[in-house]
C-alpha cells in the first residue's frame, strides 16, 4: 500500500452552535491510500496513537472505503485532523477479522510542520 496523507479546510458550513452563535469552520483530514493487494471482503485501516485512529486498538481502527470505481485508491474523509508527530500504520482487516500489518519497520509518523487545513503530507 502506498499511503496519501491529505490534511484539507472543507468548505466553511455555518450552522449554529447550541445557544445560535455559529460555528467556525472546522479543518478536516482526508486518508488517501494507493492499494490492490486486497481481495472482495477486506478493508484498508488505519490504526494508531490518538482517539481517532483508535489508539492501537484494530477493533477501532479508522476504516477506510473504495469502490469499484476509485479501486485501488481507499479513502477516509471528514475526521479531526491529524497532528504532527502522531504515529500510525496501515493495514488490511481480512474477514476473518485478522489485521495484516503493512511491512514496514516502526511507525509512520505525521511530519513537524504539517498544519490543519493545510496543504496535505504524503507520508
Amino acid at each position: 500500500c502506498a499511503p496519501r496523507c491529505v490534511t484539507r479546510r472543507w468548505p466553511q458550513r455555518r450552522r449554529p452552535a447550541p445557544g445560535g452563535a455559529p460555528r467556525a469552520a472546522m479543518a478536516a483530514c482526508m486518508l488517501d491510500v494507493v492499494c490492490d493487494s486486497t481481495k472482495v471482503g477486506e478493508e484498508v485501516c488505519c490504526i494508531g496513537s490518538v482517539p481517532e485512529l483508535g489508539h492501537w486498538d484494530p477493533g477501532r481502527a479508522l476504516r477506510l472505503r473504495t469502490t469499484a470505481q476509485s479501486f485501488p485508491h481507499w479513502l477516509a474523509e471528514g475526521f479531526p485532523p491529524l497532528r504532527a508527530g502522531d504515529e500510525f500504520k496501515f493495514a488490511i482487516r481480512r474477514p476473518c477479522g485478522a489485521i495484516d500489518w503493512e511491512p514496514i519497520n516502526g511507525n509512520r509518523c505525521l511530519p513537524q510542520g504539517t498544519a490543519a487545513g493545510g496543504a496535505g503530507a504524503v507520508v
